[in-house]
């Protein structure tokens, strides 16, 4: 990480780059992204109810009411969503070295129609694609996913921020792919040492893919920034 004058300097856009400066922010805020992680796993625990992980428990979904099946979706566009996006916009902070409060983790509900549209918009488009044979569906992924980051970082709309996403990630999808490739070693890498290995494998990814979008952006934040 280079920093001059409290200001903390983006990654260069590269596997190894972004990773590399994920780790280090990750050092630096490891206490409070941690609790950061530990809501965000809070928060998509009812996403289990009411179907239960248990085989036996999906022999009576058959019988369960539509509302029953509506409520885990709802939950998860309704509250997950704008959550989440305000947990996506600290970790960006926490990268780009600005303070920041827990209390933040509500932001998304200040955008919300932008944040949920965004959401559905985005797996309206990669839906589209996986159903055109997967490949474009990846790409898709790829180059959308600077989406929360930009709603939230730009208070952008949903389709400004897709536009935007799209030319950010151009010459970069490669780079993205191979980020995502990545992740999945360093998770299975921390189930070998089980749950505390396995948040932190979440953290450092996190980073990662918030890195990518500082070193995207180009700009520097000082780390007095609120």
């Amino acid at each position: 990480m280079e920093t001059t004058n409290d200001v903390t300097r983006p990654p260069l856009p590269s596997i190894g780059a972004v990773y590399s400066f994920g780790w280090q922010q990750m050092k630096k805020y490891f206490l409070e992204l941690l609790l950061l992680a530990f809501i965000g796993s809070l928060i998509n625990i009812p996403m289990g109810w009411p179907y239960g992980g248990n085989i036996e428990d999906w022999q009576w979904q058959e019988y369960m009411s539509f509302t029953d099946r509506l409520f885990p979706l709802a939950y998860w566009i309704l509250l997950v969503t704008p959550l989440e996006y305000g947990i996506t916009l600290l970790y960006l902070k926490a990268v780009r070295g600005q303070k920041f409060e827990f209390r933040e983790i509500i932001v998304g509900f200040n955008q919300f129609i932008d944040v949920i549209f965004s959401r559905i918009l985005v797996m309206g488009i990669v839906g589209i694609g996986f159903i055109l044979l997967i490949i474009p569906g990846i790409v898709f992924l790829v180059k959308l996913s600077l989406v929360p980051y930009l709603v939230m970082d730009k208070k952008m709309d949903a389709i400004g921020a897709v536009k935007e996403s799209w030319r950010l990630t151009n010459g970069h999808g490669w780079t993205i792919f191979g980020m995502a490739l990545l992740a999945i070693p360093i998770f299975f890498g921390g189930l070998i040492v089980m749950i505390v290995g396995v948040i932190v494998a979440i953290i450092w990814i996190e980073c990662a893919f918030a890195s990518i979008y500082f070193a995207l952006t180009g700009t520097p934040a000082s780390s007095e920034t609120e």
